[in-house]
């Protein structure tokens, strides 16, 4: 027994770490081999790509430097490989319309594990969601507040906040001229203002008075939020670090991650409203879904802040950059801008008033230019990302094993010459009725498409149609060339966007 005894304690002392090493060194040959039989032999071997790519994700380090570019990188993979590379040894990136098609729509594939990333504690949202039947029941409850005929009731919302920045701009122009100046205003940032501040008045019941005081805690605190999770974007493995619930509390407890004044805003907004009179606005149906005979249709409080948060987001950014893209291109192309506003022109206008929906929703050549903005300038940018849950076969000569991520590049489908004469060339007259080739809808995907299709497509249209209309209707606005310089610039993190976040024109009310 001591003998046994006397082994063991040796073994312990002299083996132990040498079994430790034994085990690594097991595991990363085993590691290793798989990784080279996958890569040489595995499903996706024989696709496209960069050679490194049959190994490890392409390294951010390098292909994506600076941060947000590597969109065009992927998309000169396209040009030179073809309509589907090889982004890692489980991942492919397709460009063909009729994949892109088959992966949103007709097979409607699941959402990818990027989408884990925005959730915050794992919570989903009808944005964030991967499970299917979630989305369906969340999208329910939801879509009464973003049909048709409600985003129309939620006009005086736009409106007004409209009229704010149509009165600031006035403010500053006359400042400017008093010294003999020209105003110089940042369009970028005046849009991302107003966009925020129609989202506060409609979703969260108030104005955050952004464009008035360029400041507010809500679109602050969101603001760092998106910090995060565009690294998270960035660096998948870190995002996966980040999106755990522990590092969560951490990060919130640094004063890092979520803050907890936010928080309890929102949710006193939420209760003042229960309290007291309601309102028509996307906030009231959200909090009349508590009244609903089901159970699983009635959303609480956190549920409620998650959706209206996410909103903000997603719908104050994406619809602002829009717009600000709008103005660069009408800057660069001036015959598209005169041609525009001579459309603009015709529609009566009574003092002191802007425009109303209806008199904009079917201009022509309005809505040309917009279409043409969201295909050359697309706020999705690389594309959207799902996953095989079986074994599927991409049109009749694709075969993709489950479990593989699929990014349908929207990008590259919205700039290839095949589907697009002129790809590269900004045309709105592309759009319009008998232009020749008509305009391919398939290759075209600015709000996605299928079930997951953006719910808030109706709302922003009507907001770009609207600040649009306006700004061309009474201001000349004049090019600073150092500014159309910068312009050219753009980033793709969670939206196509200019890397200087910022664009300044000279402008002057129209006499």
């Amino acid at each position: 027994m001591d003998a046994l005894l006397s082994y063991a304690t040796h073994f312990s002392k002299q083996d132990a770490y040498a079994l430790v090493q034994m085990t690594i060194i097991i595991y990363l040959i085993y590691y290793l081999t798989k990784t080279l039989y996958e890569g040489f032999f595995g499903p996706l071997s024989k696709l496209p790509g960069p050679f490194i790519t049959r190994f490890i994700e392409l390294p951010k380090l390098i292909y994506d430097n600076p941060s947000g570019t590597c969109y065009l990188y992927i998309k000169q993979l396209h040009d030179e490989y073809g309509p589907v590379i090889r982004t890692s040894p489980s991942n492919i990136s397709v460009s063909k319309k009729e994949w892109i098609k088959q992966v949103l729509c007709t097979d409607d594939l699941e959402k990818g594990p990027f989408y884990n990333i925005m959730q915050r504690d794992g919570v989903e949202t009808l944005f964030s969601t991967r499970d299917v039947e979630f989305h369906k029941q969340r999208k329910r409850i939801m879509s009464p507040a973003f049909s048709n005929k409600y985003i129309l009731s939620l006009e005086p919302f736009m409106a007004e906040a409209t009229k704010v920045l149509v009165n600031k701009l006035n403010t500053d122009i006359a400042k400017a001229e008093k010294n003999g100046d020209m105003a110089v205003v940042d369009v970028w940032k005046a849009f991302q203002y107003l966009g925020l501040d129609i989202i506060g008045e409609t979703a969260f019941g108030q104005s955050f008075n952004m464009v008035k005081n360029n400041s507010h805690a809500v679109p602050d605190a969101i603001e760092q939020l998106m910090k995060f999770a565009g690294l998270a974007v960035q660096y998948r493995s870190l995002g996966v670090f980040l999106s755990s619930p522990f590092v969560n509390k951490v990060l919130r407890f640094l004063k890092l991650g979520d803050d907890p004044k936010l928080r309890e805003f929102l949710q006193s907004v939420i209760a003042n409203r229960v309290a007291g009179k309601a309102r028509d606005d996307i906030l009231q149906i959200l909090i009349n879904s508590q009244n609903a005979e089901n159970v699983e249709d009635q959303l609480n409080s956190d549920e409620i802040i998650n959706e209206v948060m996410l909103f903000l987001v997603a719908g104050s950014e994406t619809t602002a950059n829009t717009t600000g893209f709008v103005i660069i291109e009408l800057l660069k192309h001036p015959h598209v801008f005169e041609k525009l506003r001579a459309e603009i022109d015709e529609i009566p206008l009574p003092e002191g008033e802007i425009f109303a929906h209806d008199q904009l929703k079917d201009l022509p050549y309005l809505n040309a230019v917009i279409s043409e903005t969201m295909r050359y300038d697309p706020i999705l940018g690389t594309g959207l990302e799902r996953i095989t849950t079986t074994d599927t076969i991409l049109g009749d000569s694709l075969p993709v094993p489950k479990g593989i991520v699929i990014t349908s590049n929207i990008y590259h489908a919205h700039h290839n010459p095949e589907y697009w004469p002129n790809a590269d060339k900004f045309l709105p007259e592309r759009w319009l009725d008998g232009a020749y080739p008509e305009p391919d809808q398939d290759a075209y995907y600015p709000f996605s498409t299928g079930s997951r299709i953006c719910i808030g497509k109706q709302f922003a249209q009507q907001e770009i149609r609207l600040s649009l209309a306006t700004m061309v209707k009474f201001y000349d606005i004049f090019p600073i060339p150092e500014e159309m310089e910068t312009s050219k610039d753009r980033r793709f993190i969670l939206t196509l966007a200019l890397a200087a976040r910022s664009f300044k024109v000279m402008i002057k009310r129209r006499s």
